[in-house]
């Protein structure tokens, strides 16, 4: 039996429509070849390929203009820091305004709802909701530890060479005027409160449970991105930390694994415990353990430099 043509390059692990495939010379029996699976609502993915969010939506609303992406799955496609469970959920979060009629598909939710015109932008082709817009949607599904590290991603400031933009997605007075725009709307308590605790300086949501993790166990908030020598704008800095005590703390998470990046770890290492700080550093274990052994070591030192 001779096997089916493979597809196209620009269909190839995403979700496309017929019309998109036809225009890229797949046949109509082609379509209808077991190696291609139906979403329905005439979207189709190659068989054994996991629909991404970005081509789901951008093929879906090329069937239902009007919709944009929202909720978890704005956060997937932006990359913002959410809970595993919320980042593995294959559901299609959409939004679309009071007036249209809702998308009736397996595997997606429409929501409804006021949403501004600087709330949306376009990116690859489709409408999605902006970071800020989307954190605040979140308020009705995340945890507030959780909403308050998706919004230090918000807040943090960017490095260029890495992530492409120079400024960050949002600040402290861009949610503070979100929130007052939608005063009604269900999560403005929660992420009323999120705003409250969040911080500049987290670099990674582990920083942010970090921090919070220290300061539920009654101990005092560390500064933030932590200068060895604050007046050296090279100096090595450590995460956070209590200045006045000479105590720093580090989390390694995976990109700190990178054999550039660990050369760099290593040397910061040595400086700060050159200078006679204590240095404290972890990991996705203690990440998974609710920084226990964070909040018992950061204690102990900090009562013993009182």
């Amino acid at each position: 039996m001779r096997s089916a043509p493979p597809l196209p390059p620009p269909l190839r692990g995403r979700v496309f429509t017929a019309g998109q495939a036809l225009a890229l010379g797949v046949s109509r029996g082609r379509l209808r070849a077991g190696s291609i699976r139906s979403l329905g609502g005439g979207l189709f993915v190659e068989e054994g390929a996991v629909p991404d969010p970005a081509s789901f939506v951008a093929a879906l609303a090329s069937r239902a203009p009007g919709i944009w992406a929202s909720h978890q799955t704005s956060a997937r496609i932006h990359h913002l820091g959410i809970p595993e469970a919320q980042e593995l959920d294959p559901v299609i979060h959409i939004g679309r305004s009071r007036r249209l009629p809702e998308v009736r598909l397996a595997g997606v939710v429409t929501h409804r709802g006021l949403i501004l015109r600087n709330e949306l932008q376009q990116l690859g082709g489709m409408w999605i909701t902006t970071p800020a817009r989307t954190w605040l949607d979140l308020g009705t599904v995340l945890a507030v530890p959780d909403l308050v590290a998706l919004g230090d991603q918000l807040l943090r400031v960017p490095r260029p060479h890495f992530e492409g933009r120079w400024e960050a997605h949002a600040t402290v007075d861009d949610l503070r005027a979100l929130i007052a725009a939608h005063p009604n709307k269900q999560g403005t308590a929660p992420a009323r409160e999120a705003l409250r605790r969040m911080r500049v300086g987290s670099d990674s949501v582990p920083e942010t449970k970090l921090r919070l993790a220290l300061v539920a166990a009654g101990l005092p908030e560390p500064e933030l991105q932590i200068a060895l020598d604050p007046r050296d704008p090279r100096s090595p800095r450590a995460d956070m930390g209590y200045r006045e005590r000479r105590i720093a703390l580090q989390y390694d998470g995976n990109p700190h694994l990178e054999r550039q990046q660990h050369a760099s770890d290593i040397l910061r290492d040595a400086q700060f415990n050159r200078a006679r700080w204590r240095y404290f550093k972890y990991a996705a274990a203690d990440l998974r353990q609710g920084f226990a052994r964070a909040v018992a070591e950061v204690g102990g030192a900090l009562a013993s430099a009182a």
